[in-house]
Parts: C-alpha cells; structure tokens; sequence
C-alpha cells in the first residue's frame, strides 16, 4: 500500500517567512560586516600595513558580496516555496472542482433512466 502524499500549504508558507527572515538578517549582517573594511591605514603607514589593509579590504568586500548573494538566493528561495503553496491550494481547488463536477454528471445519469422510466409510464397506471 503506498502512503498518500500531501502538503500542507500553511507550513510551506510559514516556512517562506522563516527563509525570507533569515535573508532579511543576512543583508543586515552584510551591512555590518562591510563596516568592518576600515581605512587604508587600519594596519599602520608602513608598506607591510597597508599590504595587510589591501587585503583586508579585499577580503571583507568578498564576505560582504558572498552574503548579500546569499540574501538574495534565500529571498527567493522563499518566494518559491510561497509559490508552491498556492500551487497546491490551486491544485486542490481544481481537483475539487472537477470532483464536483464529475459526482454531479454521475447523479445526473443516475437519475435519467429513472426520469426516463418514469416517462414512459402512463398517466393512471402504476407501471407494473
């Protein structure tokens, strides 16, 4: 017997917030960690010192660049998952509806050979 699968569009919505949060505090944590590039002479005037600040300087505009993509790819990221939650809840609806649809065609041929039936009986006779 195989196990029904099935999604709860809810959970993949709150889920989506979760994601959209974290990418919201990975561009803040971005912005902070691009504070920490300093100025040329950071690491004093000598040649060595401003070698060192270079590559400071290289390193956290790196960081700060592989976090704000990784802000991005996390933001939509979440608006995937949001989209397959509607996804599911249009799918839902729309097997529901043809559901619908198919049980009221099924009563009606249900009930026309009895209309039917009841038709081709005569007026004042009780059909037996």
């Amino acid at each position: 017997m195989r196990d029904r699968f099935s999604v709860d569009p809810a959970i993949l919505r709150r889920g989506a917030e979760e994601l959209t949060k974290t990418a919201d505090n990975t561009a803040e944590a971005a912005s902070t960690a691009k504070g920490a590039d300093g100025s040329s002479g950071a690491f004093g005037a000598s040649e060595g010192g401003k070698e060192l600040a270079e590559a400071w300087s290289a390193l956290v505009k790196a960081r700060v660049a592989e976090m704000k993509s990784l802000a991005h790819e996390t933001d939509q990221l979440a608006g995937t998952v949001r989209e397959a939650a509607d996804s599911y809840e249009w799918e839902d609806s729309d097997h529901s509806e043809t559901i619908r649809r198919q049980e009221k065609a099924l009563a009606g041929e249900r009930e026309r050979p009895r209309r039917e039936s009841a038709s081709r009986i005569a007026p004042g006779t009780s059909g037996d």
